[in-house]
């Protein structure tokens, strides 16, 4: 069995909008909508919160403020896989968001097509298959539906020598 921990980010602005991503996987035929994920030890001795940070720098170059936990969810895939991913709900703090470059992306193991702010009407609206995946329209369906989050006190990164 193979586990995986991923980080996602509902980046919300002003309007209450919240910013989703075109992005294509090996997996999929063309671009889907997806939050901004990252995986959890990529990049050193991050803590799951600045794994989000980093991730929403990488992928639309935002600078974020972290305002709660969305949750953490438990996806069992195929008996094969496990994967756990905690997502939070990120408040935009500088500005417009953008793409890096290709090159940039290739770089970061990338391939993010585009992005858009929708309003919660219009998530609900959305199909499940517009989605990369589905734990993706789950998660922010879910969020849409209920709009409960979680201090960010609820984490503890505990080192022990």
């Amino acid at each position: 069995m193979r586990i995986k921990i991923k980080v996602g980010s509902l980046i919300i602005n002003d309007k209450g909008e919240i910013l989703l991503i075109k992005e294509k996987f090996k997996q999929n035929r063309f671009p889907l909508w997806n939050i901004i994920t990252g995986t959890y030890g990529d990049s050193g001795n991050e803590t799951i919160p600045e794994v989000a940070i980093r991730e929403c720098q990488e992928e639309v170059s935002l600078k974020v403020k972290l305002i709660g936990a969305v949750g953490c969810h438990i996806i069992r895939e195929n008996k094969k896989n496990i994967r756990i991913q905690f997502t939070f709900l990120a408040k935009n703090i500088n500005g417009a968001p953008r793409l890096a470059d290709k090159e940039k992306q290739a770089e970061l193991n990338e391939n993010i097509h585009g992005f858009k702010w929708f309003g919660k009407k219009e998530i609900l609206q959305m199909n499940p298959d517009e989605f990369v995946a589905p734990r993706i329209y789950i998660i922010l369906v879910d969020w849409v539906k209920k709009g409960k989050y979680y201090p960010l006190g609820i984490f503890k990164d505990i080192t022990i020598n």
